[in-house]
């Protein structure tokens, strides 16, 4: 028993002063020296500092240390749209829509045309804003159409003005009572079903011509003996130029034949609010009919 006794106290000594110590003291009672080895110390009680160092990342992969991720924009901002004037007719003079305002008429207004009786002296303005091109017809006697896209519908609303090439009426609706075959209505090819709408022609100074009244399904416009509203006097007219829908108690007016061909000088309808224009769009304003190019 002695010796298994002097081992275990040879075995609890502080190795500098011989002091006995337990077996979970850490150092020393009585000279202070440590009595744990090296890499106790580091695997049973390093600080919480030292236990992250160990946990910390990896350092990182040679070649990729100094990448950083750059975030490319996708969206790029387009530069504002230029336009140009062109005056249909008139050798086509260009004018640069330059300003935020472009005032047409036969007054002192930017774009002056005296020779025209239909022209108001301010007659509609050009707006530019934010690379768009605006059109706005400004209370004229006459108005201000512009011209259908290709297979755009348009709704006709009372009283509005509709130019055929250079044919210029105004559609209007009638009450079925006045659409039984009156002495004024263009019907051509004997007996048709008549629906109680008409265009009106109209003339100089506010004289009106005849009244051609709708089918009801689909009016053809055009050149021909086969087409419902006959407009041979203008040159410029199309044989199939532009016909006219009735759904549902609305009549909607296309540019073209039924089968989705444009017509040649194009079909105007009257604007009631500011409108939009693309390059490639027209508009008449009196007489004159003006392009917009980019």
């Amino acid at each position: 028993m002695a010796i298994d006794s002097v081992r275990e106290h040879k075995a609890n000594s502080c190795p500098k002063c011989g002091a006995s110590f337990r077996a979970n003291d850490i150092f020393c009672g009585d000279c202070g020296h440590g009595l744990r080895k090296a890499s106790d110390e580091d695997q049973d009680w390093a600080p919480e500092s030292k236990r992250r160092d160990h946990c910390a990342e990896p350092p990182p992969t040679p070649g990729h240390a100094d990448e950083v991720t750059r975030v490319v924009p996708l969206h790029v901002e387009s530069q504002p749209t230029t336009f140009r004037l062109v005056v249909v007719g008139a050798g086509r003079e260009a004018i640069d829509l330059t300003k935020d305002v472009t005032v047409l008429g036969s007054g002192d207004v930017d774009v002056v045309i005296k020779t025209d009786a239909y022209l108001d002296r301010r007659h509609c303005l050009l707006s530019y804003r934010k690379g768009r091109l605006y059109l706005v017809d400004q209370e004229s006697a006459n108005g201000t159409l512009r011209r259908l896209r290709r297979g755009e519908r348009c709704r006709l609303r009372n009283g509005m003005r509709v130019c055929f090439a250079g044919h210029l009426m105004r559609f209007e609706r009638r009450a079925p009572a006045e659409s039984t075959n009156p002495t004024s209505t263009e019907l051509l090819g004997g007996e048709r079903d008549v629906a109680p709408a008409c265009f009106v022609e109209v003339l100089m100074r506010g004289r009106h011509g005849d009244l051609r009244f709708l089918e009801s399904g689909v009016s053809s416009i055009g050149r021909g003996s086969d087409q419902v509203l006959q407009l041979n006097a203008d040159p410029a007219i199309s044989r199939a130029h532009a016909h006219v829908l009735l759904e549902e108690d609305e009549f909607f007016l296309i540019d073209g034949s039924a089968d989705g061909h444009a017509s040649s000088a194009g079909t105007f309808v009257e604007i009631d609010e500011e409108v939009e224009l693309k390059v490639g769009d027209a508009f008449r304003a009196g007489k004159r009919e003006f392009l917009i190019e980019g």
